[in-house]
Formats: C-alpha cells, structure tokens, sequence
C-alpha cells in the first residue's frame, strides 16, 4: 500500500478501498475513465497491466453492458474528461464529518449530467446511472447512494450485495 493510501485510511472512515475506477474496452482496447490525487478526470489507454503487474492489490466487480447502455456509460465518461471535470475534494471531505447524511443531499439530474466536479466513487456511480436501465438492479441500488457521501468501499459493498464478491486480479504471467 503506497503513502498516499495509507494516509487517507489514518484520517479518514474509507475502509477497505481507498480508490475506484472504471475499465471498458472501447474498439477492443481497454479503457481506464478515473480522477484521483486532486486531478482532472482523465482516459488512459491499457491499464490492464497495471491491474495485473501487482497482485493481490486490486479487486474488480464486473458489470455486463448491453450495447446501448455501454455507449452510454463511454459518452458520459468522455463528457468528463472532455470538460475537465476536476476532483471534489470538497464532497469527499464530508465523509469524515459524522452525521453528514443527515445535512448533505445528492446531485440533482441537472448536476448529474454536468458536474464540475468528482471524486472517484462518485464518477463511478453517475456514470453508471446516466448509462444503466433503471429497472436494472445495478441502477436501482445505486440509486438509493448518495454520491456525495459514497465511498469506494461503500460502493463496492453496495455492488458485492447483487455482484457477490469482487474478484481480485490476477498477475500476469
């Protein structure tokens, strides 16, 4: 686990992830949609290797898109990192505040659409919202998540109730 990692679990009630982020394949080349570390959203070609090369660190829920909702989910993703969609540190500040739920509301539709600002778990759901069916089980569960509030481990554990558990990576060989 690097610094950066470490740190945020001592000051902060993220639990088991500390980091989400989505990989499609686009054209048959894996795509990586992410923001992290206070940068704007960004798309990296061929993180495969990356998830592979260190084992055991990363973990992986996969999700299986019809066409038209993959299209979607890619075009949102874009959308972001097209707009500079930079990082909230502002909303993920509130996850370390108790009682937070109880004073902060979600994105409305409008802000979903357009943010000017995510943090990664946060990205990860609207993206995922804007392409899913809603009466997708994915959708409606994630539709109850306040994405200001959510948490990469609050995320994977959302998923991991309809997924089953997340499948950790496996090295290369």
């Amino acid at each position: 686990m690097g610094a950066a990692e470490q740190m945020l679990k001592a000051v902060s009630n993220c639990g088991e992830f500390t980091h989400v982020e989505s990989y499609c394949k686009i054209g048959g080349v894996g795509w990586t949609f992410t923001n992290y570390s206070f940068n704007k959203m960004v798309q990296t070609k061929d993180c495969e290797g990356s998830y592979t090369h260190d084992y055991g660190i990363y973990a992986y829920h996969e999700l299986k898109l019809e066409s038209d909702e993959h299209a979607r989910f890619v075009q949102w993703n874009q959308q972001q990192v097209a707009n500079q969609c930079r990082y909230n540190y502002f909303d993920l500040a509130y996850q370390v505040i108790p009682g937070a739920f109880l004073f902060v509301s979600d994105l409305t539709t409008a802000q979903a659409q357009q943010p000017k600002k995510l943090f990664c778990s946060q990205a990860v759901i609207l993206g995922l919202r804007h392409a899913l069916r809603n009466d997708d089980k994915v959708a409606v569960r994630l539709s109850k998540l306040n994405t200001r509030l959510c948490c990469p481990t609050k995320l994977a554990c959302s998923l991991k109730a309809i997924l089953g558990d997340p499948v950790l990576a496996k090295a290369c060989h």
